[in-house]
């Protein structure tokens, strides 16, 4: 009988547990809900953009071949691609403050999701340094700053007409396949919060994954 309580006592943790992990659907559901008057998603190639009257987020994921294209031409080709392929996904993130108020954005708070999984969290300095370490990169520390120069890490303030674009970088994981999306969560526009979700429709496989 003890035997018995105990195995139900699992099945309901794990019930609990399953129930707290979102779809993207519904996570999708709930922004549209809180949608902003004025708001829109617009798809132009690789590229998604969300626009409101007080701001714009927009992200293209960058496949290996044109995150080393970015990199020659990044900082006059200073830095070589430092995130191996096969480890991470790479996104270009453009926030714009189309308003009059002051935006307050923390790269920390922007998750990749794919169909119903947890929120992946960005890389941070410290993550990255730490990755490339275990993998006992030559040239670490060059890594490392080439993360540092091009990649969002710290919480970022803009003012009325400021604009930013950076990386931001995600490891790379079976819970998202050929789709998925970033969730831009609680973007502060003065006072109060803005969120987007930006669908990746295709593409976000690697090449040599999909044969």
């Amino acid at each position: 009988m003890r035997r018995l309580a105990g195995l139900l006592f699992c099945l309901l943790l794990i019930f609990l547990a399953s129930s707290c992990v979102k779809s993207t659907f519904e996570i999708a559901e709930n922004i549209e809900k809180d949608k902003v008057a004025g708001s829109q998603y617009e798809y132009e190639g690789d590229t998604v953009r969300y626009t409101s009257p007080e701001i714009s987020v927009e992200a293209t994921y960058l496949p290996p071949e044109r995150l080393a294209l970015y990199f020659s031409l990044f900082k006059d080709g200073r830095y070589n691609n430092p995130f191996p392929v096969r480890s991470y996904m790479v996104f270009s993130l453009a926030i714009e403050n189309l308003g009059k108020k002051r935006i307050t954005y923390n790269p920390k708070m922007t998750f990749l999701l794919g169909g119903k999984s947890d929120l992946i969290p960005p890389k941070g300095y410290t993550d990255i340094y730490m990755d490339f370490e275990r993998a006992k990169a030559d040239d670490l520390d060059l890594r490392a700053e080439a993360f540092k120069a091009a990649c969002f890490d710290m919480t970022v303030t803009l003012e009325p007409g400021q604009k930013v674009q950076r990386l931001i970088v995600y490891p790379r994981t079976d819970k998202v396949k050929d789709s998925g999306s970033l969730l831009v969560d609680n973007v502060f526009v003065g006072d109060e919060t803005q969120r987007a979700m930006l669908l990746f429709k295709q593409g976000l496989l690697l090449k040599e994954e999909a044969r």
